[in-house]
Order: structure tokens, then sequence, then C-alpha cells
């Protein structure tokens, strides 16, 4: 998108929004919704490593630092890595997601408002060969012109659906039974790619077909944008990073994050400790010279 142009398209058409009816969780701060904050203390690590950026059309070179999607979602607008049109972004985690108790991780972009909203479906693997796509549904009933609207009640399953700042979450537990999901260890996701979703058709600005949802039906998002063009990401999130046991020169270890630092949490393994010396006990200092009694011989001399 161009973001000075898109605002202020996107001020003339504000009037025009109507209330939420989709069946789908509202806008970040609404009733029901989904929304993370990008500070929320449940996150213990993020995506640090870019695996694969296969960049889309009309996408403008500002706009492929891959390195703005790593680390912390910053929730700056202009912080970001955008994908272009229909392109694709696999990240890396240094361990692996794994599957627990309500989300596991979170997709943030940088959507300046709750209605300018570009998607992007979420795959994730195991192998970083075979990905399984988290299911999704658009009720969207008409194309969306280039800075025009979306009903966030109206999408489900797709990252962009939060304004910036604020993160989608994603639940391994959703992906299970699903076509190709016994090619997923699901205590051992190490990648997570976005893949964007083109939301419209005009074969005279590109011969990419449409997206369509899980169920077959066509996806609409703000068509056609240029310069950065496609879904905009800041960063993933993880809540339920795991602790790895593997093998190296001295046998069996545990591989696991410790307590935040100056850089983020802090890889360690047990092996290292294996090889730490413990700095020698002080220096005991010389105990001090017996003291001659005093007294002991009885009364006076005569």
């Amino acid at each position: 998108m161009r973001l000075s142009h898109s605002v202020s398209c996107f001020l003339v058409l504000f009037p025009l929004m109507a209330a939420a009816v989709g069946p789908f969780p509202g806008a970040a701060g609404q009733p029901g919704s989904t929304a993370i904050a990008r500070n929320s203390g449940a996150f213990v690590a993020w995506a640090d490593r870019v695996v694969e950026f296969l960049p889309g059309e009309a996408l403008s070179e500002e706009w492929r630092d891959t390195s703005r999607a790593l680390g912390p979602a910053s929730g700056e607008i202009m912080d970001v890595v955008a994908l272009g049109r229909g392109g694709s972004l696999t990240l890396g985690m240094a361990l692996p997601i794994i599957d627990r108790r309500g989300p596991d991780f979170a997709v943030f972009g940088n959507a300046f408002s709750d209605f300018f909203l570009e998607l992007a479906f979420v795959e994730v693997s195991s192998d970083g060969v075979h990905f399984v796509r988290f299911p999704n549904t658009s009720l969207t009933a008409a194309p969306i012109p280039a800075f025009g609207i979306l009903d966030p009640t109206q999408v489900d399953g797709f990252a962009g659906k939060y304004r910036v700042g604020w993160g989608v979450p994603f639940d391994l537990a959703d992906l299970r039974g699903l076509p190709g999901a016994e090619q997923l260890d699901f205590e051992n996701v190490r990648y997570v790619r976005l893949v964007d979703v083109v939301g419209g058709i005009n074969p005279a600005v590109t011969a990419l077909p449409q997206s369509t949802d899980s169920a077959g039906r066509p996806i609409y998002d703000p068509f056609p944008t240029t310069g950065s063009a496609g879904f905009d990401l800041d960063g993933v999130g993880v809540f339920h990073p795991a602790v790895r046991i593997g093998t190296d020169a001295h046998g069996l270890f545990l591989e696991w994050r410790q307590a935040p630092g100056d850089g983020g949490f802090q890889l360690l393994r047990s092996s290292d400790l294996r090889t730490w010396t413990p700095p020698p006990p002080p220096p005991r200092s010389t105990p001090p010279p017996p003291q001659p009694s005093l007294g002991g011989g009885g009364g006076r001399g005569g």
C-alpha cells in the first residue's frame, strides 16, 4: 500500500463503514476480539531467521528488508517487510513451537486502522518441506478497491485481521486431522510461512488467480495495491516454544531458553554445563596465632 494515499482515501470512506455484522471476532479492543497486544507477557520467543523470501508483484525495493520481520514486533507501521502481490516469506524458530492449550503463536501486520486490512495465509512445517495451511474463511461478498475497507468480522484464519500492534493468534490444534497434518510433528514446528492473499482479479493488472478460502469462496481484500503490495509483516511471536533433546560430542543434551537478557532469550544447552569449570574458592585467611592464656595460677604470691 501507499500509506499517505491510503490514509486520505480511508478518511473519505470512514463514514460509509457499516456496523460489524459477521460471525467472527471483531477488531482489537472490541468484545470477543482475539487480538493479542505485541507487548503481552505471554510471548516467550520470536521468529529469528529468514528461511526463504519469494517477493510478489508490485513490490518496491524499500519494502523488501526481511530483517524487519525478525524479533519482537515493533508496532511501527513502516517497520515491516511487504510480501508483494502473491509473495511469500518463510521464517524459522531457534526452538520449535509445540501444541499446547490455547494459541501457540501470533502473527503481526501493520494495518493502520481496524478496517484497512491486507490478508495472508498462514502455514507451518516441521521439516521445511511439507507445510500445512491453517483453515480460513472469507465471507466478504464483493470486491474491495485498493483503499477500501474490510470488515474483520467477515474473515477468520488469516494473518492481517487486526491493526498494527495487535497479533492474530493461531492454535496448532486447529490443524489436527487436516490433509497433510500427518507430515507435521506437533511437538516440533520449526517454520512459519506467510503467503499473500491475492484479493481480486484483473487481467490488466496481474495474471495471478484470485485467492480462495478453505471452502473455495473468493477472498477479497484491497486490490490492486502497489509499492508495498501484499501483506506487511511485523513479526511472529511464540507462546509455547519447546525444550529440545538431542546428542552431541558429550552425549545426550537438553536445549532450552532461560530468562530474558539484553538480547532476548538466551539459548542454553545442558552439555555446555559439563565443560563449565567453577571458579576456585576464595583463599582462606590464615588463622591468628593462639593467644596466651590469662590467669591460671591462682592467688597472690607471698
